[in-house]
């Protein structure tokens, strides 16, 4: 979590690190910042959206992709019905 954070602007590090971790009010914050409540606000949202946004993008990358087998549903809009039966039934008995 803290290498996201840090990707993070510092006025975003900034807000959040007053705003989660001293505990301080929209009120302390913008008197502070010398900002509005409302920009203290909106600005909390977008600095939580973009620390969701790095961390889905981190747990990506470390997540190994799989390829996925195609599903008999799939199967079935791209191949003829007797194809999906072939494929789906197992190998032939000799």
């Amino acid at each position: 979590m803290t290498a996201a954070v840090e990707r993070l602007s510092p006025e975003h590090r900034a807000l959040l690190r007053r705003s989660f971790y001293e505990h301080s009010t929209t009120e302390q914050i913008a008197t502070e910042f010398h900002i509005a409540e409302d920009a203290v606000r909106a600005r909390l949202h977008f600095a939580l959206r973009e620390l969701r946004a790095i961390v889905q993008e981190m747990v990506a990358a470390a997540t190994p992709q799989t390829p996925q087998a195609p599903r008999p549903s799939m199967l079935r809009t791209v191949c003829p019905r007797r194809w999906v039966a072939n494929l789906t039934s197992g190998p032939r008995p000799a």
